[in-house]
């Protein structure tokens, strides 16, 4: 490949060309050859493509250079980010799932979880929602998500019952109170998912 054509190569600007055939035309400024090869847009819109001819795809790729203009750290965050595919991530139990959990009123209320809970009001999953107060304090009770399955729901009612139930708390007065608590959150909860037919 001569040098001149490295040193001429300029992109077309705009959109992709066509011939008035439909065929992609190359955009190299000076070409006007079919193109067949694609290659990004540019830096900020890798998954928008223009096309090139064979001889100018070459000089393309020979020329990009995707981390040419970053500092240091733009590059080194650029790698960081690469490690997990450009996804974010999240510590475990810190993700928008549990975040979400914990937002619509989840409560701790017999130290089950024992983790600190993200209790931020900006979450716009929180918009979308709409449960009545007493769910809310039902859902509290049982301080799981309010989209649990009726065998997690089940499954739930049973472990507090058992817990708090008097003859395992004979020395706590206040377990006949919680398990009637919990009685009645069970029921608010199970009239809760018939009205929106839940399985």
């Amino acid at each position: 490949m001569k040098k001149e054509d490295k040193k001429d190569f300029k992109i077309k600007f705009g959109n992709q060309v066509y011939n008035d055939f439909g065929e992609r035309l190359c955009m190299e400024e000076n070409c006007s050859e079919k193109a067949e090869y694609k290659a990004p847009k540019n830096k900020t819109e890798l998954r928008t493509y223009i096309w090139f001819c064979i001889k100018h795809i070459r000089i393309f790729n020979k020329e990009w250079n995707f981390f040419s203009d970053l500092s240091e750290n733009e590059f080194n965050e650029k790698i960081k980010n690469a490690m997990t595919w450009e996804r974010p991530s999240w510590k475990f139990g810190l993700n928008n799932f549990s975040r979400n959990v914990y937002n619509v009123g989840v409560d701790d209320i017999f130290g089950f979880l024992k983790e600190e809970k993200n209790t931020s009001k900006d979450d716009s999953s929180l918009k979308n929602k709409v449960i009545c107060n007493e769910e809310e304090k039902a859902w509290k009770v049982f301080g799981i998500p309010y989209n649990s399955s009726k065998r997690e729901i089940k499954k739930r009612y049973n472990q507090l019952a058992k817990r708090f139930h008097p003859d395992h708390n004979k020395n706590n007065p206040k377990a006949e109170e919680l398990l009637k608590e919990i009685n009645i959150a069970y029921s608010i909860i199970n009239n809760s998912l018939c009205k929106d037919n839940i399985q």
